[in-house]
């Protein structure tokens, strides 16, 4: 019987992650009662059941209010509680549905990259690093968005190797924006590399995609008295920009917040290394992708609690560590021939 690698890999970790899943649901119910930790699930569900029994998109009834930074999720927990009723464990559900998904997008990757090691190990430990069972049991959207980051990933990868982009990315840079809008950072430097390799048709695409999306959801809560942008948005935006001083000062704090972050400072750090390590006099293209990601994330978005807020950059972030470091262990044995 032939081995398959692949299953085998995401049989480990699929196993080993629904096994912490169960763990942290038993820690998280009361008796039969399941709680999640924060309350943006219940207001996400809140939302989507006004949309149901209302038409509109708000918590209180009959009212319009932008009070998501993730319409699209609300929209899928409207289109479930449509079909199926409502429930406070839709949220927790759905992420574990996308569990598998999300582990074979990371061993899709590890495929496309030609990593060489054991990947049974580096899947498990590559899904657990971007907190998988916290980001289930927490109920967000968080690893939705994670999966359609892993996607674009896999074909930014394969048009730095042979300059192939697949039309399945076309749908998601339409939802990606209104899943978490952080994902404007990633469609905003994807398009620049595109540009700079001279393929301008697929960098205008990419880029004015997700804006679009974006804004027909502005132009819609605009139309129903509410900002172009979600309230959340708006009130935990800590950019500034009105004078020399605050513009340094959130440079600052982007940096405070990159030294503060353990798994980010060390793939910052990583990178680095590898450009150091590196024959080449200027860092390898995509490590200046993924570091000019982290400083805008930085710049403009938080580091957070389970890491809700960064899984997506550690998700992006060791995959391209490991071709970077497998470019640099070919480029080292050639030096040495």
């Amino acid at each position: 019987m032939n081995f398959n690698l692949d299953r085998f890999s995401i049989i480990i970790a699929m196993s080993i992650n629904l096994i912490a899943i169960f763990f942290f649901y038993e820690n998280a119910s009361f008796g039969s009662k399941f709680v999640y930790a924060l309350d943006d699930p219940y207001i996400h569900l809140q939302i989507a059941k006004n949309l149901a029994e209302f038409g509109t998109f708000g918590i209180n009834a009959g009212n319009f209010e932008s009070a998501s930074s993730s319409p699209i999720w609300n929209l899928l927990l409207y289109g479930i509680i449509e079909l199926f009723g409502n429930s406070d464990k839709i949220p927790f559900f759905i992420n574990l549905t996308l569990v598998f998904p999300v582990i074979y997008m990371i061993n899709r990757i590890l495929i496309s990259i030609d990593f060489k090691g054991f990947r049974p190990v580096i899947l498990t430990g590559i899904s657990l690093s971007i907190s998988i069972p916290s980001l289930v049991i927490i109920g967000m959207e968080h690893l939705l968005h994670i999966l359609l980051v892993l996607v674009l990933l896999n074909q930014f990868l394969k048009f730095l190797d042979n300059k192939k982009i697949s039309m399945i990315i076309v749908p998601i840079l339409l939802v990606i924006g209104l899943v978490r809008y952080e994902s404007l950072f990633l469609t905003t430097l994807f398009p620049m590399v595109l540009f700079y390799k001279k393929d301008r048709l697929k960098s205008f695409i990419i880029f004015a995609l997700p804006l679009l999306s974006i804004l027909i959801f502005g132009v819609y809560s605009i139309q129903n008295g509410g900002y172009f942008l979600p309230n959340s948005l708006l009130i935990k935006s800590g950019f500034r920009y009105d004078s020399i001083f605050n513009l340094l000062y959130n440079f600052y704090t982007a940096i405070s917040k990159i030294i503060d972050s353990y798994s980010i400072s060390n793939l910052i750090m990583l990178c680095l290394l590898v450009s150091y390590l590196s024959l080449k006099k200027t860092f390898p293209t995509e490590l200046i992708f993924l570091v000019s990601l982290i400083i805008i994330h930085a710049l403009f978005a938080s580091f957070g609690w389970l890491f809700r807020y960064e899984a997506y950059l550690i998700a992006i972030g060791i995959p391209i560590l490991i071709l970077s470091f497998t470019k640099l262990k070919i480029k080292l044995s050639k030096s040495l021939i």
